[in-house]
């Protein structure tokens, strides 16, 4: 006869990191996950209606200072017509196209992957070089001077 398998109880386990195991593991560094609040924008809140609650108005366009990160998402019942809701989609969707396209293109030129990372990253500190260069010479330093000019 074989014998059956019994599980042990989590105190008997010899295992020192048992206890830490059953710990949730923090999130981000701080430890807390930052909750992601998105708030209706402003022009769509109209006044107090009878009921107490704000009535909700209607666009005509996207406002100027439309932030998706901060923001709720425009939905097609924000709109006065579908019109304005599809023109700003075209709008959102002209812009996806061109960023692929223009990945389609330094994809052609570069190829491989691990190419358009290098370049990505040599962008990216490019970027920050100049970055760099704008705060040193707003505090008076003579960059050129120092490092001498490598463009």
């Amino acid at each position: 006869m074989a014998k059956k398998a019994t599980a042990k109880p989590v105190a008997e386990t010899k295992n020192p990191n048992a206890e830490a195991a059953t710990e949730e593991k923090p999130k981000s560094r701080s430890g807390v996950r930052k909750p992601i609040v998105r708030v209706d924008h402003p022009s769509l809140i109209g006044p107090e209606g009878e009921d107490g609650k704000p009535t909700r108005l209607k666009l005509t366009e996207v406002p100027e200072d439309f932030d998706s990160r901060t923001h709720k998402a425009l939905k097609k019942t924000d709109f006065e017509t579908d019109g304005a809701f599809f023109r700003m989609r075209a709008a959102q969707c002209q812009a996806n196209a061109d960023k692929f396209m223009k990945e389609a293109e330094l994809s052609d030129k570069l190829g491989s992957r691990k190419d358009r990372a290098k370049v990505k990253k040599l962008e990216a500190m490019q970027s920050k070089m100049e970055e760099l260069k704008k705060q040193l010479a707003e505090a008076g330093v003579d960059i050129e001077s120092l490092v001498g000019d490598n463009e």
